[in-house]
């Protein structure tokens, strides 16, 4: 990590350093197990005094972020933490404290306030797109993907889908800035025993078939339905939905294992249903006289308005809402 020292900041030099190092780990540009410059190797770089630089690695040390080896042997051992409360409204109030700060600071160098929350504005736009804090973990890459998409427009922050799949094999498929994962109900335990010892923070989001899957499934021809799930414990579950869907027609449940290397057998059905994850691979194999339509779900968008009040606090425009 290459480390600058700017002598027009009326910051002292040492919490000019603390606070690049807490940044660069707080959105895993810097992971833990990682090496920061020596103490030595610092001072001749930057041209600090030794005790300075010494300062700044000491007060990171208390904080639990370094662990310093004589000196020469700098490990990151964690990210930032800093408490701050769990309610909506002392979020907004903390929120509107520090912007106060901020502007106070921009007219004491005269900056237009307004300017300045313009330029914060897209700044933190910019930051947000390049370190992602949400991720929605599903398993599919398309609808994770899917899932990210439609919550990322309700939280109004950057969110990436990630295939729990990928998340299985790799702890790397997750982005290294990011603090929260969402994932609908019926993943949240896999999800949870999946990011155990993280510091990522895992929410379940209720799911909703959309308006349109459902009124094609009740279009769909045959007296019985076919269900073909990525196994059997997931099977109930959507059983209900698609029952619900068409009329309470009778379902006959297939697993995905049983469509690998060409369908079985299918006699007397007209539609199969397909959970995402079992799309691509059923449309492979699927006689063309049986039609195949693939369940499409949505974030609940209330629970998303209640995450993001919860994390965030309410945006301005829902404060002044009557």
């Amino acid at each position: 990590m290459d480390f600058s020292i700017d002598p027009k900041d009326r910051s002292p030099i040492y919490l000019q350093l603390e606070d690049q190092i807490r940044y660069a780990i707080s959105v895993g540009t810097l992971r833990p197990g990682e090496h920061l410059p020596s103490i030595r190797r610092l001072e001749v770089t930057l041209g600090v005094n030794r005790h300075t630089i010494r300062k700044a690695y000491l007060d990171l040390q208390r904080e639990g972020l370094l662990d310093i080896r004589q000196g020469r042997n700098v490990c990151v051992t964690g990210r930032p933490f800093h408490p701050r409360p769990t309610g909506a409204t002392d979020i907004t109030d903390a929120a509107t404290d520090l912007a106060s700060l901020l502007i106070q600071r921009a007219e004491s160098e005269g900056i237009d306030a307004l300017h300045l929350a313009e330029r914060v504005a897209r700044a933190a736009c910019e930051h947000d797109a390049r370190h992602p804090r949400f991720v929605f973990l599903e398993c599919s890459p398309r609808q994770a993907a899917h899932f990210a998409k439609r919550a990322e427009r309700r939280l109004e922050r950057r969110v990436i889908g990630v295939d729990l799949h990928d998340l299985w094999r790799s702890s790397e498929s997750i982005p290294a800035s990011a603090r929260f994962a969402l994932t609908p109900h019926w993943h949240i335990a896999e999800a949870e025993e999946l990011l155990e010892g993280s510091d990522i923070q895992t929410f379940a989001v209720s799911v909703a078939m959309t308006d349109s899957c459902i009124a094609r499934l009740a279009t769909l021809p045959g007296d019985t339905i076919g269900l073909v799930v990525r196994d059997a414990k997931s099977a109930p579950g959507f059983r209900a939905v698609v029952q619900r869907a068409t009329g309470n027609r009778k379902i006959r449940e297939f697993v995905l294992d049983e469509f690998e290397g060409g369908a079985p057998e299918l006699v007397g059905l007209c539609s199969l249903v397909v959970t995402s994850p079992c799309a691509d691979v059923v449309r492979s194999v699927a006689p063309a006289s049986i039609k195949v339509e693939e369940l499409v779900f949505d974030p609940v968008q209330s629970d998303l308005d209640a995450l993001r009040a919860r994390l965030f606090g309410a945006s301005p425009a829902k404060e002044t809402t009557g």
